[in-house]
């Protein structure tokens, strides 16, 4: 996946490359009358940077002027002494902002020193969510920690006063080195950033296990994954919510699997994990930032200390629906069992036990439940929990999935490992007209959407064997007798 890098004048274009499995950046250059107007213009308005801008729509770079906001707590990491007069940021705001209404802010953490545009596919959803964006320059890898973070504690409380924000929603992202100081703000500024987005980076207050790392070392050979936190830093951070984004081709995957699994999974923390097939070290789509917010807004609206528990409804078993199954599917081969009836059904119950793994060269031993419609193989939609074997051997990963025919639609990664001959309890439920709830174990929860009518579920297994004793067909709080 590429970033694209443009600036809001008429652009003459030119490419650099970069190694590969890395991004590659379009920077496009403004004329030089342009680039002359935009330095006399930014110039002349030194005593006040921001006056130009008022009202302005779209992406535009600027300074900010005028007395600073001060945040409700300080940081010994964060440096608070930036001249907002001396900063440039790039500022994102939507033809539908009039400050009529409250927006909220998305802080954007780059590894690179200059940005000039929002990433790939997020203005679109920025807009529709009613969300403002703002991102540093000078503010990259380079650039000590303290002044990074600095510069978005900054950059957020500037657009706070020159705009109507709801401080609720105010949001840090991040990519890379800047992700990990999106995420240490989630500790060190809980005050002001109520959700953290960090894309293919990652830390964590004590070192976790390593289960899928290959190194703890940084590309210039420091430590990678750790930072300090005191006890009330900790405490705080616990109302924040994260979003960990990775891919299956970012060479950073297996540290960001392992700080959330081993960190903030294990610790109780609000986080959420999103595994991309396919995807680089790069930033998210805006599927996938759609989705994190989904996930850091999901309780906005009701704060925890009045959220009250609701039991879920009862599960009653449908008469003559319970089976047993064994799917034992040799190396390089592929099983199912079908139920294409579902009439009066809306959920399933099942134990689940994976009791081999196989090895072939090219068929990884994965065991999934789907909930189908009723179209074709290859035109089929589906979605469904899926226990694989990434290397081979256990422990098995999970992930919930939606296909569209051949087209993968969306991916995430459960906190959830699974070893060999251990019974994992699963529930599935599908109640008109589009949603779908996952439990896996007693903990762990997914609920998602779907467009369309679901009409069977298919058990598939392929290179080992699944055990699902028993499987329960049923409903949701009433009898069902078929």
């Amino acid at each position: 996946m590429s970033r694209r890098i443009t600036s809001s004048l008429k652009p003459v274009s030119c490419e650099v490359a970069v190694k590969a499995n890395e991004r590659k950046h379009k920077m496009r250059a403004g004329n030089p009358c342009g680039i002359a107007l935009l330095v006399l213009t930014f110039l002349s308005s030194c005593s006040s940077p921001f006056a130009n801008n008022i009202g302005r729509k779209g992406d535009f770079i600027t300074a900010f002027g005028g007395k600073t906001l001060e945040p409700k707590y300080r940081d010994v990491h964060v440096s608070y002494g930036l001249d907002p007069k001396n900063e440039r940021y790039l500022v994102h705001i939507p033809e539908s902002y009039t400050g009529d209404v409250f927006y909220g802010l998305v802080i954007f953490i780059d590894a690179e020193e200059v940005v000039t545009e929002v990433p790939d596919g997020w203005a679109s959803i920025l807009d529709a969510r009613r969300m403002l964006f703002v991102a540093p320059e000078n503010g990259g890898n380079d650039q000590d920690s303290d002044r990074r973070m600095g510069l978005a504690v900054l950059g957020a409380l500037e657009m706070m006063k020159h705009y109507r924000i709801d401080p609720s929603r105010v949001y840090v992202a991040g990519y890379s080195g800047g992700a990990r100081m999106a995420g240490k703000l989630g500790f060190y500024q809980s005050d002001l950033f109520h959700g953290t987005i960090q894309n293919c980076g990652a830390d964590f207050y004590r070192q976790v296990p390593t289960v899928h790392a290959t190194s703890w070392l940084s590309r210039t050979g420091q430590p990678y994954g750790t930072f300090e936190a005191t006890d009330a830093e900790i405490t705080q951070a616990k109302q924040v919510r994260f979003v960990l984004v990775t891919g299956t081709n970012d060479f950073r995957r297996g540290n960001i699997l392992d700080i959330f699994n081993g960190g903030f999974a294990k610790e109780g923390f609000k986080a959420k994990l999103f595994d991309v097939p396919g995807m680089q070290h790069t930033t998210s789509s805006g599927e996938i930032l759609s989705a994190a917010l989904d996930f850091i807004e999901s309780a906005a609206l009701v704060p925890d200390s009045v959220q009250t528990p609701k039991a879920n409804p009862p599960f009653i078993p449908a008469t003559g629906q319970t089976f047993y199954l064994d799917l034992d599917t040799a190396e390089d081969a592929f099983s199912q069992w079908r139920h294409d009836d579902l009439g009066g059904l809306c959920a399933l119950h099942a134990s689940i036990r994976i009791s081999k793994l196989r090895n072939h060269p090219k068929w990884l031993p994965i065991f999934s439940i789907w909930l189908q419609d009723s179209e074709a193989e290859d035109k089929k939609k589906q979605v469904g929990l899926q226990f694989w074997a990434k290397d081979r051997k256990p422990p098995l990963g999970v992930r919930i999935i939606q296909t569209d025919g051949p087209k993968l639609v969306s991916a995430q990664s459960s906190s959830t490992t699974v070893g060999l001959d251990a019974t994992i309890p699963v529930e599935m439920v599908w109640l008109p007209p589009q949603s779908v709830t996952i439990r896996i174990g007693q903990n762990e929860t997914h609920s998602l959407n779907v467009s369309w009518r679901i009409e069977r579920i298919a058990i598939t297994a392929s290179t080992g064997q699944m055990k699902i004793d028993p499987l329960v067909l049923g409903c949701i709080g009433k009898v069902n007798h078929r």
